[in-house]
């Protein structure tokens, strides 16, 4: 009897457990959700009137959505250090509010911690800011994940800034702005970047969705195929369906319906993407729908944008001209316009 000495996908051998996440734009979408949980409950614990130090986690995590974009790894060393010291200030904070070590202890510890709460939510905001604010606005061209990312590194340099006015005029100037309600505003902010945050999401999903699939989470190393052989094999099968407009221009066109098409199995599919064409599912499916959409416009440049944005598999205009755009370099109506410009020029 032959025994299958494939090794099982979920050995540790077969897949690196920081290997979350693998595809850069899914990695990005994570982390801005997390950044979206933590305000909203940084948001339950003022309203409880709650000290514990969430705001340190706001900077590391946009860094985490800076590299994710950069196609780093995420869980830098920088980052754990940030965790560390978020759980060992909360313990700090929850012992000095429990009645027993207010015993032990003077009243003004408290305030202590505080300071170095702000101090250290100002360092760590400040400092994760500002490397994708300078590489961010040097960049001609910006898609939409790093326009956010950029707004929202404006965003934490503007509340650090506001933050070293509050401890100035809390320890240093107390009588600057009496009756100046400073928890109102940063009430506020943190409101703005929970609606910023969330409204992102929102846009993201109604573009793109969301696929939340553990396989997809924690996916393996290992490459496609025991042989060039078989890797060739796969290959034609993936570019085989991927070539076929009525297949990948259908808006329900998705990883599991390729990997049923190709006979990949869908924890595989994601790695040999990779190694095919050197980018993940939905960027490779927006090109081939995008460069469809061209051959449309070329064979008939009367064709309305609305029609072709469906015709091509994209629930949504705003996406169809997004993905037009990046990959393109110029807007379904621009692309236009420049056929219309050519035929003219062609019959003179």
């Amino acid at each position: 009897m032959s025994v299958d000495k494939t090794p099982y996908p979920w050995s540790g051998r077969n897949y690196k457990i920081i290997k979350w996440l693998e595809a850069s734009n899914n990695k990005f979408i994570y982390v801005i959700i997390s950044i979206f949980l933590v305000a909203l409950v940084h948001l339950l614990l003022i309203f409880f009137r709650s000290g514990l130090p969430i705001a340190i986690l706001y900077g590391p995590l946009a860094y985490a959505a800076y590299l994710s974009l950069q196609r780093k790894p995420i869980l830098t060393a920088c980052f754990i250090l940030n965790i560390v010291l978020f759980v060992l200030m909360s313990i700090v904070y929850t012992y000095l509010k429990i009645s027993w070590g207010m015993q032990h202890l003077k009243r003004e510890y408290l305030d202590y911690y505080y300071v170095s709460y702000f101090l250290m939510m100002i360092i760590s905001t400040a400092a994760h800011s500002i490397l994708p604010l300078i590489t961010l606005i040097k960049k001609e061209k910006i898609a939409r994940d790093e326009m956010f990312l950029l707004n929202f590194s404006y965003f934490s340099i503007f509340i650090s800034i506001l933050s070293i006015f509050i401890l100035t005029r809390q320890f240093i100037f107390p009588g600057i702005l009496n009756g100046f309600d400073v928890n109102m505003l940063i009430n506020l902010l943190l409101f703005v970047v929970w609606v910023m945050t969330g409204n992102f999401i929102r846009m993201y999903i109604r573009d793109e969705g969301l696929h939340l699939n553990l396989y997809d989470i924690v996916s393996p190393v290992k490459i496609v195929g025991e042989d060039l052989v078989r890797q060739n094999m796969h290959f034609q099968n993936v570019e085989a369906v991927l070539s076929d407009p009525d297949i990948f221009c259908d808006p329900e066109f998705s990883v599991s319906v390729l990997a049923n098409k190709t006979g990949i199995p869908r924890f595989q599919l994601t790695n040999a993407l990779k190694v095919f064409y050197d980018n993940n599912f939905y960027q490779v499916l927006a090109e081939r729908r995008i460069q469809h959409a061209k051959a449309i416009l070329e064979s008939d440049v009367d064709f309305k944008i609305e029609v072709l944005s469906q015709e091509c598999g994209f629930k949504s205009k705003s996406a169809f001209n997004r993905y037009f755009k990046e990959i393109v370099g110029v807007t379904p109506k621009e692309y236009k316009g420049i056929l219309r410009q050519n035929v003219l020029l062609a019959l003179q």
